[in-house]
């Protein structure tokens, strides 16, 4: 959504997530830990833009409550918490 901070930062439909702070992600699971257990603490997201590498800095907001956290296979765990987002799907 375009009120969501990862937009606000310059990130765009489209855009393929390829790094959290220099740390190479393999899976959408692995950007979605990275954001929800970081807080509100900044990110550097690094993402493909159609063959090219850009970085970006992203500030993740806090859940107002606890939502589900999700699992490897993005089906609840059973856990309920507040979580850091930044306004992407997968």
């Amino acid at each position: 959504p375009k009120d969501g901070s990862a937009y606000k930062a310059g990130l765009r439909p489209g855009d393929l997530i390829v790094a959290v702070n220099g740390t190479p992600v393999a899976k959408s699971i692995d950007v979605i830990r990275s954001v929800r257990d970081g807080g509100e603490k900044p990110l550097v997201l690094s993402v493909d833009r159609k063959g090219d590498r850009r970085d970006f800095r992203v500030v993740p907001v806090l859940d107002k409550k606890s939502t589900p956290v999700l699992g490897e296979d993005f089906t609840p765990n059973g856990e309920f918490r507040r979580q850091a987002k930044i306004g992407v799907q997968f």
